[in-house]
């Protein structure tokens, strides 16, 4: 199994500590693919760039403000070996680094693996580029919105909770004030293109034997119109589907849909 580490970058300094991390990791990558972005057409549409440049069995994500665990690799790829073709996508351990105002390292908590981070995920490539790679008009989200679609295709997605990467710390500030603001944004995208509440791996919360649903039949619609659009149409496609399922879910339990 070949392997492939893919690095999007937009020139940080800490670029050199995230390479000198992979070229000391237990199973060397058969690939460090870097792939800059100076014109800034988000790290969605760098990682697909860099995927296209590879023939690697396996992909695996890193950002450029991270350092990998010497054996990242190593326990990555073990899960894909272990899983055979029943795992698609893995998602390993992204841990912010102590800053000296907080120095307790804090491990960002995704039990069950469905968000999967770009700091720390993998998929093997015919998977990858079967699902349109990550979805280019996310400027954040991308790797949610991914993962997302990973699991309402029914794709196998496993945790890694050894494989670790170190993120940069983070600071609050008004930088850091003004991307939050950006993410809920995109957050709201995320959930009209893919009915993030009714993920059947994330039921709504049920109240009085009731599933309450988001009411965003328009984005089923609005991507079923876009017949020109082929990432569209498997949108609208597992859209479609998931509601079935979800449904279907619902009356087996005497639930009421509203």
């Amino acid at each position: 199994m070949k392997v492939a580490v893919i690095i999007p970058t937009i020139d940080r300094a800490e670029l050199d500590e995230a390479l000198a991390s992979l070229h000391a990791q237990s199973r060397a990558p058969d690939e460090i693919i870097v792939e800059h972005d100076p014109d800034e057409r988000g790290a969605a549409a760098t990682r697909n760039a860099a995927a296209r440049r590879t023939q690697a069995d396996v992909l695996l994500f890193m950002d450029d403000d991270c350092v990998a665990a010497p054996n990242w690799v190593e326990r990555m790829c073990a899960v894909f070996e272990e899983g055979g073709a029943a795992i698609t996508a893995v998602s390993g351990a992204v841990i912010y680094r102590g800053s000296p105002e907080n120095p307790a390292e804090r491990a960002v908590q995704n039990p069950d693996a469905r968000w999967f981070m770009g700091a720390n995920c993998g998929v093997r490539r015919a998977a990858f580029w079967k699902l349109g790679g990550f979805p280019e008009k996310y400027q954040v989200y991308e790797d949610k919105a991914f993962a997302l679609a990973c699991w309402m295709k029914g794709y196998g997605v496993a945790r890694a909770p050894t494989a670790a990467v170190y993120h940069a710390p983070s600071f609050w500030n008004a930088r850091l004030a003004k991307k939050f603001a950006t993410h809920l944004s995109w957050w709201a995208e995320l959930v009209r293109d893919y009915d993030v509440w009714a993920d059947l791996n994330n039921p709504p919360p049920i109240w009085a034997r009731h599933i309450v649903m988001p009411r965003d039949f328009l984005s089923f619609l609005k991507n079923f119109a876009r017949v020109h659009d082929g990432a569209a149409r498997l949108r609208a496609r597992l859209l479609a589907r998931q509601r079935l399922e979800l449904w279907k879910r619902a009356i087996r339990n005497k639930m009421f849909l509203i």
